[in-house]
Formats: C-alpha cells, structure tokens, sequence
C-alpha cells in the first residue's frame, strides 16, 4: 500500500514538474512571439516615420534662417543637413543611425535628439502615471457601488456621466480646469514644471486629474461590467453562504477578478493616454513631450520629430509587451495559449 502511495505521489510530481515545463514553454513561446512583433512594428514604424516626415510641407532651412535669407546660405545650410539629398536616402541614413542608438542632432535646438528626449520623457511619464493612479482610484470605486447595490438609476446616472466625460476633450478639460483650479482657486501653479521633487508635485498633480479624464469613463465601465459578472459565479454564492460579509467578498474575490481587465485596459491605452499627455502638457506649458513635438513640427526639425515618434512608439510597444507578461503571470490559464 505504501509503495502504491508513493507510485502515486510520483506521479502527481512528475505531472505537477510537466505541467510547469509546459506553462513556461507556454510563456517563452508568447514572449518571443511578442518580441518578434516588436521588432517588425519599430521597424515599420521607423521607415514609415522617416519617409512622412519628410513629405511634410516647409523648408527646415527657411525655418532657421528666416524669409530673409539669401539663397545661397538656404542652399548650404540644407546640405549641412543633409536636405539636399534624395528622400530614400535621408531616410536610410536616418535608419543606419537609429540601428546604432544615434538619432542625430536637433535642427533648432543644435543639441542630440537622445539628450532632448531623455530630458523630457520622464516628465510625461510622471503624468502618465500619475493620470493612471488618479483613474483607478475613482474608476473602481464608481464602479463597484452600483454593481454591489444592484441599483439600476445609479447604474445609469453614472453612465451617463461616463459618456459625457468621455465625449469631451481632454484640452477643453485642462483649459477649464487651468482657469478655474490654477488662475481663479490657486491652488496649483498655472503652468510651468519645477526643478525637483517633491516641488514638481504642485505642477503635476493637475495635469494629471485632467489626464485621468481620459481613462476614468473606460475604467469604470470595466470595473461595473466585471464585477457583475463576477458576482454571478458560483464562488460568490458560497462565500454567502458560509456567512462571508460583502466586504470580505469583495476584497478577496471581486478585486482580484477585476484586475485582469483592468491590467489589459491600462496597458492597450498606453497610445491614448501618451496623446493626450502631449496635449496636456501644451495646455499647461509642461516641459515634456508636448513641448518638444511643439517646438520641433513648428520649425521642421525633422530629427527630433521623427526621434519623438519612434520613442512613443517603442514605449507604447513596449508597454503592450510588459502588460502580456504581466497577463500571464496574474492569470496562469494564459500561459499556453
């Protein structure tokens, strides 16, 4: 009998050791899928990127030089640049530079696009996640309190609120809220970005409450949607059953359920929400992305635009791939698909 007991025991370890071996060849499989998708979307992105920017309308040189220049200094100034060369070349020299982590040097500022970049990204980034924590901490409170209460009127008060918010641009909402929070409350600065932490929380806090606008309709709707549906399944009934209180139901079952949407929701708005943080910034004169791409498309600086857009691109890419990662680590079921 014992040696039956062992057999069996080796058995289930010897399942247990395959079925890890097959979820984690599982998650190697989507990660290298993943990472070859990546790969082809920069380098479309890149090409593509290159060659629009190129077809713009307005002379980088003008730009620069003024309406006064002569022709001659228009003419050696676009050689300089490299201008004056076919646009498939402009745009496989801008390629081989991208392969070796060179992006080339700003037209206006005369400084490398790496260096303009890196300066301002971490201030969108700020915004972003910022607008991200602010999102969740409404969205799932508005939406759990109707699902819970099964009360259709709030339901759909709610909704309706939701849809407002959501047809309603984000650059309305932070001019409204500049005039009203900043200018006639004080109770932020009106523009503007400090030189350090904790300082910069006064100049970001409500560029993130306006960017949490573009996320808090989505979100709450997600979060309504999944706990109804996670209130009908039958774990629910018996966690009742067994006398549980709905507080203790809802932080041990329905907030865990929940969080799948929501990681996938905040992950595939990463596009959405980089946009409208661009916006945002140039509502409240934020030295971030919004700013740079300001700047660069308004004197055709064509390095800084085309480095802006691929950053912003790989990032998004980038986020895309952490949040399926993350997908298979909160949910194991998605590990061999």
């Amino acid at each position: 009998m014992a040696s039956a007991d062992l057999a069996l025991a080796g058995e289930d370890v010897s399942s247990d050791e395959s079925g890890a071996a097959s979820a984690g060849r599982g998650a190697l499989r989507t990660l290298l899928s993943r990472l070859t998708q990546m790969i082809v979307v920069v380098l479309v992105l890149v090409i593509g990127t290159a060659m629009i920017v190129r077809l713009m309308p307005g002379d980088p040189a003008q730009a620069i030089l003024g309406l006064n220049a002569t022709p001659d200094a228009l003419r050696e100034l676009r050689a300089e640049l490299g201008l004056d060369r076919s646009l498939l070349k402009q745009a496989s020299d801008q390629l081989w530079g991208i392969l070796h982590l060179d992006l080339g040097v700003s037209i206006s500022r005369d400084r490398p696009v790496v260096d303009i970049l890196l300066e301002a990204f971490p201030v969108t980034v700020v915004l972003m996640v910022g607008g991200i924590a602010v999102a969740l901490a409404v969205s799932i409170p508005l939406g759990l309190l109707p699902a819970l209460r099964r009360a259709p009127r709030l339901n759909d008060a709610i909704g309706v609120i939701m849809v407002v918010l959501l047809a309603i641009p984000s650059f309305v909402i932070g001019i409204y809220a500049l005039l009203i929070v900043a200018v006639n409350w004080r109770l932020a600065p009106a523009g503007g970005w400090g030189d350090g932490w904790p300082g910069n929380f006064r100049y970001a806090w409500l560029p993130s409450v306006v960017l949490a606008f573009m996320l808090i309709p989505l979100l709450t709707r997600a979060v309504q949607r999944s706990t109804i549906d996670v209130l009908d399944e039958e774990f629910i009934e018996a966690a009742r059953a067994r006398g549980l209180r709905r507080n203790a139901i809802v932080v041990r079952h329905v907030l865990p359920n929940i969080l799948l949407p929501l990681i996938t929701l905040v992950g595939y708005s990463a596009s959405v929400l980089l946009g409208g943080a661009v916006i945002v910034e140039s509502v409240f004169g934020v030295s971030g992305f919004g700013e740079v791409i300001m700047e660069a498309v308004s004197t055709r600086d064509y390095p800084v635009i085309v480095g802006v857009t691929l950053f912003s691109g790989i990032f998004v890419v980038v986020v895309n791939l952490l949040t399926d990662l993350l997908y298979t680590v909160v949910d194991p079921r998605t590990r061999t698909a």
